[in-house]
């Protein structure tokens, strides 16, 4: 799987579409919906470069089950991590995934335990994301690519892109 874009130089807009939750990878509510169709009406309104971005949760690789790995990211909130490339099924757009286990692959729900209580790292878990948004954001992670409009939705990784530092020693992978 290689990641897909117009020559460098292209006037396409290119959009970093960060969520903690898209149907039909993940979904707790309504929010699941909307970050999947919104997209879709996004890319299909003209030329724009659509890039999705969630946690790696169980879910995830269940559904999608091609992955390339781009990024190597060891200073993560919570632990090392690592961005892998995929692609949503149906819809053909790309999708970034933080593959970090030890934060996102766990029984329960996606923000609580199997007791129904909110995991007791939640913000550490989501902090992870957003650093790992803003590295992909600022053209640290894919030549070529650095977003125009990085657009999060919900509270969770709505708080820090634009803020966050970028993560030290992240590296590209190599092939």
């Amino acid at each position: 799987m290689k990641y897909r874009s117009a020559a460098n130089g292209s006037n396409r807009l290119r959009v970093l579409f960060v969520s903690s939750e898209i149907f039909p990878l993940a979904k707790t509510g309504g929010l699941a919906d909307v970050c999947s169709s919104l997209p879709i009406a996004l890319s299909q309104e003209g030329d724009i470069d659509m890039m999705l971005m969630l946690p790696g949760y169980d879910s995830v690789f269940a559904v999608v089950r091609e992955w390339e790995e781009i990024a190597r990211l060891p200073d993560l909130p919570g632990g090392p991590g690592r961005l892998l490339l995929g692609t949503m099924p149906e819809t053909g757009l790309q999708l970034i995934v933080l593959d970090q286990p030890q934060a996102f692959r766990r029984p329960g729900n996606f923000y609580l335990d199997e007791q129904g209580k909110d995991w007791g790292d939640n913000a550490q878990r989501f902090a992870a994301l957003c650093h790992a948004a803003a590295t992909m954001a600022m053209g640290l992670i894919l030549p070529f690519w650095r977003a125009d409009i990085v657009h999060c939705n919900d509270c969770i990784p709505d708080s820090s892109p634009p803020s966050s530092p970028p993560i030290r020693g992240a590296s590209r992978a190599r092939s």
